[in-house]
């Protein structure tokens, strides 16, 4: 259901279909497992997979009716932390250096881990037009979240906060 590569290209992530679905942690080179684990029951697929930029983490959604967000270390499959995004299905997700976010029909949704915990915010608009997101990205330069709309509306996130929207398509 969903495939994450680490940036490094050294580990690749897969995630299952099934009531307790599979999180498989491969070697790269060699297609041997390194690491597996189970998400919780009820939680039906894993949606999205995406690695922290320095390849240490990788988040991932899924398809539970609480939308579920969890942090792993990539290289042992334990998972550090967990948080619900809320009823709405996620979308999208992307990871920045510690943070994880995800678009969904109601905003965006930043998540950050840090001792043992993954710590949630919703995104705030700032005056900008709110619009459900489908997409987003992270920018590594500027250390921005960037998120789309199925209107042609960018937004650009400064933390959870939104720093600018635009009408591009």
């Amino acid at each position: 259901m969903a495939l994450g590569v680490c940036p490094k290209r050294k580990f690749v992530v897969s995630g299952s279909l099934g009531a307790r679905p599979d999180i498989i942690v491969w070697d790269s080179d060699t297609m041997n497992i390194v690491a597996r684990n189970k998400l919780g029951r009820n939680t039906r697929a894993v949606s999205s997979i995406r690695f922290s930029k320095d390849g240490k983490l990788f988040f991932c959604t899924d398809k539970h009716n609480d939308s579920n967000v969890y942090c792993f270390k990539a290289d042992t499959a334990e998972l550090l932390g967990q948080n619900k995004c809320g009823s709405d299905p996620v979308f999208d997700g992307e990871a920045g250096d510690t943070a994880f976010a995800v678009a969904t029909k109601r905003g965006v949704y930043f998540f950050e881990y840090s001792g043992g915990s993954l710590d949630q915010k919703r995104g705030i608009f700032n005056g900008n037009p709110m619009a459900p997101q489908i997409v987003i990205t992270y920018n590594s330069d500027t250390k921005t979240f960037f998120s789309g709309t199925s209107q042609g509306d960018l937004y650009e996130w400064q933390g959870n906060t939104c720093i600018k929207s635009a009408k591009v398509h």
